[in-house]
């Protein structure tokens, strides 16, 4: 069986609260993050970040098949380090005591990737080989499109030129193998529609 992704859960990132502000020395402020996929709200939260403390208090309701809808308020430690040449880094503290910058909604509660034994798509073997394939084959046809803009005469008193036919023949060939390189195509479309 592989293993959740990444991508396909919920998350929470250092870069997006510095980004909206939430950072800023002494300051608290409040606010929602909404989740979406696809263009459809999928989860929101409340968040509450104390700057001054460094706490960021999250607030959501989580849903589970087997258990009905349940509340959760929890805090999560906002660690910052220096910088060699000024300035300070942001990281959110993981219950397993690392400093991480994204945290993901696996369970009931916000945990690292290593917690939740979380892969990146880009990592999962079947996805690899299928990307290998089709950019084989999406080179293959860009070099064939070149070769036919390349040819100035194709005809000669009608008839095709020997140059021409050739490069019919090579692209007979690749045609025929085509069928595998779709089929993969719509593979790989079914496991990106899966992670969304």
């Amino acid at each position: 069986m592989s293993k959740y992704t990444c991508e396909s859960l919920k998350r929470i990132d250092i870069k997006f609260l510095k980004n909206e502000g939430y950072l800023i020395k002494n300051t608290s402020k409040s606010g929602m993050i909404v989740w979406s996929s696809c263009g459809e709200e999928t989860g929101r939260a409340d968040i509450y970040v104390d700057a001054l403390n460094h706490t960021l208090n999250i607030s959501y309701y989580y849903r589970d098949p087997w258990i009905e809808r349940t509340y959760v308020s929890s805090d999560i430690l906002i660690i910052s380090t220096p910088c060699h040449f000024g300035g300070q880094r942001y990281w959110l503290k993981c219950e397993c005591e690392r400093h991480v910058e994204i945290l993901y909604a696996g369970g009931v509660k916000f945990k690292c990737r290593h917690c939740y034994d979380l892969t990146y798509y880009s990592q999962q073997e079947y996805t690899s080989k299928m990307f290998a394939a089709l950019g084989k084959a999406w080179k293959k046809e860009e070099k064939f499109k070149e070769e036919c803009s390349k040819m100035r005469v194709k005809f000669w008193k009608g008839k095709p030129t020997k140059r021409y036919r050739r490069w019919l023949e090579k692209l007979s060939q690749y045609e025929e193998s085509e069928p595998i390189v779709l089929q993969q195509l719509e593979k790989l479309i079914r496991c990106l529609d899966a992670t969304e």
